[in-house]
């Protein structure tokens, strides 16, 4: 599961540098008006982070883990159609719904089955990858944006963001019903 979240959050984890370039470079904006991106997004990941609590309960968790790549993949592909901007934004709003419960519904899952006794580790090393995982990222991201354009890099991202969902559906397992895993004290 963690190859899966990585793999997805290095391009979500640094999806800002190409919004940015987009909305300097295609729009023609200054950054001054990133307040567009940034509200959209964010009053998604909120909605979605309050939604996906009643989703987590209710349908498979895999489902949870690669939808939202998939929807976040087609999101960025509108911007590589050059969608107008009344249009783009609402898919922004998207973007950030499903941002939130893949992030919710990892959350959960990690504190679900992990054990209390290895909970803390688990914990440190979801941390340093959901840190770790935004340098490559962005290094990426820019380096493509630098040597191609913002709307090729848009395609990449939206291709890229298909082949996590692929990878998803293919290496996680069916989680419904899963429970939480307990370590025998007698183990240590």
């Amino acid at each position: 599961m963690f190859v899966v979240f990585g793999l997805a959050w290095i391009i979500g984890s640094s999806i800002d540098i190409f919004l940015i370039t987009y909305l300097n470079k295609v729009l023609g904006r200054g950054t001054e008006d990133l307040y567009l991106i940034t509200t959209f997004s964010l009053a998604g990941i909120i909605i979605g982070s309050f939604v996906a609590p009643k989703l987590y309960d209710s349908i498979d968790k895999k489902i949870g883990f690669y939808l939202p790549s998939l929807i976040f993949g087609m999101v960025i592909l509108g911007y590589a159609l050059r969608l107008p901007l009344w249009l783009l934004l609402p898919l922004l709003m998207i973007g950030g719904f499903v941002q939130g419960i893949f992030l919710t519904f990892l959350n959960s899952y990690l504190q679900e089955v992990t054990s209390q006794i290895y909970y803390a580790r688990v914990a440190s090393f979801y941390t340093l990858l959901m840190k770790g995982a935004s340098l490559p990222g962005y290094f990426l991201i820019g380096f493509l944006i630098e040597k191609t354009n913002v709307i090729t890099v848009g395609y990449f991202i939206g291709i890229y963001m298909f082949f996590v969902t692929a990878v998803s559906i293919i290496v996680l397992p069916r989680m419904k019903g899963i429970h939480n895993v307990q370590v025998s004290e007698m183990n240590h």
